[in-house]
């Protein structure tokens, strides 16, 4: 079908929650302080921000000041607090009282969740709100991607790990990988609702695109059995201490039924990349 430019209206409360309990009840709380906070105004502050420039090294530093919390005073869930700084004028020299020297680092950002997936899929242009389901799901049943307990979050699997280093390896520019890829064609399909494109030109566009990308694909293809040597490599395990088994026994083949090494790798990582722990050698 065509793109879905009439989206089902936004759920709403119809009478009072009182007699609910449990997860109904915070449900109900959830959809009628968004409902009640959507009709409120919005909030109202001042921000000041100060440039300071100390020994030629550039500092900064923002003051808020709350005038009106309004629909903030209903959905709790956002906060928006003042933040005091002393009143400064343009040019003004001052000696500070006190300096500090706070040491930090960056760190890796969380995995997706699947409403932060579906607001990076909306954002980039990817899929509407009949499809975006069922694009996730193929990345889904495809392996992927995979989805884990507690936090539904996404990972990568080995296959999209190979396929996205593979691409990276490849000379000149290969943009299978990248989200603006899908988006344009998600576009050309809109134009040919839209009019303002044939589906033949569509389609045409479409496999032309892909062709080049094929043929990129296939003369590098040493980039794909690279990355998938590098990923998939067996981790080394010699230096793994071996164990036993909670009844001080060691393991046995499940198909020659022969006793098995059983190592567990360290919890720093060492010993080579791969998966956790796991039985090695034959049967004895």
């Amino acid at each position: 079908g065509g793109q879905d430019a009439r989206p089902p209206p936004p759920i709403h409360p119809l009478k009072s929650g009182a007699p609910l309990q449990g997860d109904e009840a915070r449900v109900y709380e959830l959809v009628t302080r968004r409902f009640l906070a959507c009709c409120a105004c919005d909030a109202l502050g001042f921000e000041t921000t100060v440039d300071i420039e100390m020994a030629g090294e550039q500092f900064s530093s923002r003051g808020l000041m709350v005038r009106e919390l309004n629909y903030l005073k209903v959905w709790k869930w956002e906060r928006w607090s003042a933040r005091k700084i002393p009143s400064y004028y343009l040019g003004e020299q001052f000696e500070p009282t006190a300096l500090h020297l706070h040491e930090g680092h960056t760190s890796p950002p969380s995995p997706l969740s699947e409403a932060e997936l579906i607001g990076m899929m909306d954002e980039q242009g990817i899929g509407t709100d009949a499809t975006i389901a069922q694009h996730i799901k193929k990345t889904l049943d495809r392996g992927y991607v995979e989805k884990r307990v507690p936090n539904n979050t996404f990972h990568p699997l080995p296959l999209s790990r190979i396929l996205l280093d593979s691409y990276t390896r490849m000379p000149q520019a290969f943009d299978l990988g990248v989200p603006h890829l899908r988006a344009e064609m998600e576009r050309d399909m809109g134009k040919v609702c839209s009019g303002q494109m044939t589906r033949q030109e569509c389609v045409d566009k479409t496999v032309d695109m892909m062709r080049g990308l094929y043929r990129h694909a296939s003369v590098n293809s040493r980039c794909l059995h690279a990355a998938a040597a590098a990923i998939l490599a067996r981790p080394d395990a010699s230096s793994w201490a071996p164990q036993r088994l909670s009844d001080g026994s060691r393991p046995s083949c499940g198909k020659c039924q022969g006793l098995m090494d059983l190592r567990v790798r360290p919890q720093g990582g060492g010993g080579g990349g791969g998966g956790g722990g796991g039985g090695g050698g034959g049967g004895e």
